[in-house]
């Protein structure tokens, strides 16, 4: 019997040369994103800039796969927060950098708030360096209760110099997991919980969760 040699596989064509001035790479822009996250405010700014940016470069449809693979350090949901946080207006002024939380979790939850209501937080003192991300959460009820009229709670939500206790996290997954299976979404979403911070931590949640999925 004749032998057969086996067909070879076509060769991929060549990446069409990059059209938008500064564009480039999706390694590059990995690489950058990468090590914007590991400065201060400016970098997580600079990080959803740069998402922005290479979301043109790699296509909106490769966005998803592109952030899992190349970026690796950020979920998509993270990368879509950066990137809500650089197109605030307010948030992405440099005059306002000195006045902001370092956490971009905490800088996410201020993104929810109009550019002209954050800029009276700011002026205000409402909005500081130490703020963190349960501060932020209180300001968002504060901002959209004076919006819609809404009786505001006489909880501080002002910067506390008393200290705070950490707990240790707990890490019992399967008390974690029947705790949540226990509870009823339906009875949940009728009480007066504040809706849309239920979401931020959901969103928050389910990027942790796909994040360890992948060390497993």
């Amino acid at each position: 019997m004749a032998e057969t040699t086996p067909a070879t596989k076509p060769a991929a064509p060549p990446a069409s040369p990059p059209k938008r001035k500064g564009a480039k790479t999706p390694a590059a822009w990995a690489k950058l994103v990468r090590a914007d996250l590991q400065t201060a405010v400016e970098g997580v700014i600079r990080a959803g800039q740069h998402l922005i940016e290479a979301k043109e470069d790699v296509g909106h449809g490769n966005f998803d796969a592109w952030v899992e693979s190349e970026v690796k350090v950020i979920g998509v949901r993270s990368a879509e927060r950066l990137m809500q946080i650089a197109r605030h207006p307010s948030l992405s002024n440099p005059t306002h950098v000195s006045h902001l939380p370092s956490a971009w979790g905490t800088l996410a939850e201020l993104a929810r708030i109009p550019a002209p209501a954050l800029e009276k937080k700011l002026a205000d003192g409402s909005v500081f360096p130490e703020m963190e991300r349960k501060d932020a959460q209180k300001l968002v009820r504060l901002v959209n209760n004076e919006q819609t009229g809404m009786p505001v709670s006489n909880e501080s939500h002002a910067r506390s110099n008393e200290p705070r206790s950490i707990p240790a996290p707990s890490m019992d997954f399967k008390v974690c997991i029947e705790t949540l299976l226990a509870i009823d979404p339906e009875k949940l979403t009728s009480t007066t919980v504040d809706l849309s911070t239920m979401n931020g931590d959901l969103d928050l949640l389910i990027d942790w969760v796909e994040r360890v999925r992948k060390m497993l």
